[in-house]
């Protein structure tokens, strides 16, 4: 189902809040798997690839944020020469408070994180190309643990009678679109409970006309925001958040309402705003896949 290699290490680490007792190795508490959208794409195609994290039980590992003490999983791309690949699109995570009062942005339970992959313009009809990704990570409870996995895809190239247009994988790609669909949606001019603009003196203000819990978790490679753990989370429905002056990185991050039914709503939110074609470098929505002609006889 999916072709992926593996190749897993542990190392032990103890957090600074976390004192200095000795501590037994423990069995590896996460597990990663590569999905891809397409088994056969053609020349100059936007196909989707996505890493799940499964998790395990009150484990976490940590969200590209401003933390205090967390890194992200640094995943690293092997391409074939003319492939490209664009931005991440990570899930909304949690806040996550340690003793000591550190604050982390982390990710629970299973995670996906999507990228955008773009096909050589000119390739050989009926050739194939692998792509592979080294993932490392930090998984903490009471302990954290570096681990690291080694993953691969083979794709195929359309160019004959029985594969001429590109083909969807039937495992990967409704687990590719629901992992789409969970992702946080960009926040809608109108007809949202939420709202939110930056003002004249450089601060972001965020306002929710629904009661509940309200959360601001500022990217890392975002402008910096002054009070991460006091000014990006309200239960009054109201954030004013101020960020570093000298900083002129765009604003972004995932802006989060908990009602107090429990349903909960994620936006995404950047200033100043860019396509996904400006993120990426690249066209980020993929053709539709063509009717697949009758194949011609001998």
């Amino acid at each position: 189902m999916h072709r992926t290699f593996t190749v897993t290490s542990l190392l032990l680490l103890t957090p600074s809040w976390a004192g200095t007792q000795p501590v037994e190795p423990v069995e590896r508490r996460v597990h990663a798997t590569l999905y891809t959208q397409h088994a056969r794409v053609e020349p100059g195609q936007v196909t989707w690839a996505a890493i799940e994290f499964e998790i395990a039980d009150e484990w976490h590992i940590y969200w590209p944020g401003q933390n205090d003490t967390g890194m992200s999983p640094d995943i690293e791309w092997k391409l074939p020469a003319g492939w490209k690949i664009g931005q991440p699109r990570w899930p909304a995570p949690h806040r996550h408070l340690s003793p000591g009062e550190l604050l982390d942005h982390v990710l629970e339970g299973r995670a996906v994180v999507l990228y955008p992959l773009k096909a050589p313009d000119q390739v050989v009809p009926g050739s194939g190309a692998m792509i592979l990704a080294h993932a490392e990570w930090l998984v903490c409870k009471d302990i954290c643990l570096a681990e690291k996995q080694d993953l691969m895809y083979s794709f195929r190239f359309s160019g004959s009678y029985s594969h001429p247009v590109p083909e969807t994988r039937s495992d990967d790609a409704p687990f590719i679109a629901q992992a789409h669909a969970a992702l946080p949606s960009a926040l809608p001019e109108s007809g949202s409970p939420v709202k939110a603009a930056m003002t004249e003196d450089g601060r972001l203000e965020i306002h929710s006309d629904a009661p509940g819990e309200l959360v601001f978790s500022p990217y890392e490679a975002g402008r910096a925001v002054l009070d991460v753990q006091g000014s990006c989370v309200s239960e009054t429905g109201s954030l004013s958040i101020a960020f570093k002056a000298d900083d002129v990185r765009p604003v972004q991050g995932v802006i989060s309402l908990r009602e107090s039914d429990g349903q909960t709503r994620h936006y995404s939110f950047r200033h100043p705003l860019i396509s996904s074609a400006e993120l990426d470098g690249f066209e980020t929505e993929p053709e539709k896949v063509k009717p697949r002609p009758e194949e011609k006889k001998p």
